[in-house]
């Protein structure tokens, strides 16, 4: 994993932050900045040649992951409203699950899904242990451990999607089954 890699999946970790800022902020802010986030990351930023490091490797096409995470954050946020801890499942599970995965898996490459070769088994189960424990600061562990076994299947399973959106609302489904909410 280049230098450049690590530089990408720490913003993409440290964005996660922003999900313990939900309660105090509410959801009306946060939805407002996934908006102003989104509208930046597909005017502004391309045009700015210091900004190529937040691209993948490999990918010149554009800054297509930059206005999916925020579109994705916003998606959660509309869709939980007040809910604050259905919206952070699935925001931790995209930041901490989403940007440890593949750090992980560069390292534990064996074994592989047998659905999804390009997946560690290794990091997808660290993924959903660091997920979790971070879930277990804003939620009960029986609903952080659903979010994030919800992320990993998220992460794991094959898909056309791109995973910016199969781990975070993999996740808040997980939530939604642990939490009770859907029974």
């Amino acid at each position: 994993m280049s230098g450049r890699e690590w530089a990408r999946r720490g913003l993409h970790i440290a964005l996660g932050s922003g999900a313990f800022l939900l309660p105090i902020l509410g959801y009306e802010v946060v939805a407002l900045l996934c908006g102003s986030a989104i509208l930046f990351n597909w005017l502004v930023l391309p045009r700015w040649a210091s900004t190529r490091w937040l691209l993948r490797d490999g990918d010149q096409s554009g800054h297509r992951g930059l206005v999916i995470y925020p579109a994705v954050v916003l998606g959660l946020v509309l869709w939980a409203r007040d809910d604050f801890a259905l919206a952070q499942a699935g925001w931790i599970a995209l930041a901490v699950g989403d940007g440890l995965a593949p750090i992980i898996g560069s390292v534990l490459t064996v074994p592989r899904w047998p659905w999804s070769k390009n997946k560690s088994v290794l990091g997808s189960a660290g993924a959903l242990a660091a997920a979790g424990l971070v879930l277990c600061f804003l939620m009960p562990w029986p609903s952080a451990l659903g979010a994030a076994v919800g992320g990993m299947i998220g992460d794991s399973a094959p898909s056309p999607l791109d995973d910016n959106y199969t781990v975070p609302f993999g996740a808040a489904l997980g939530f939604l089954v642990a939490s009770g909410s859907l029974a």
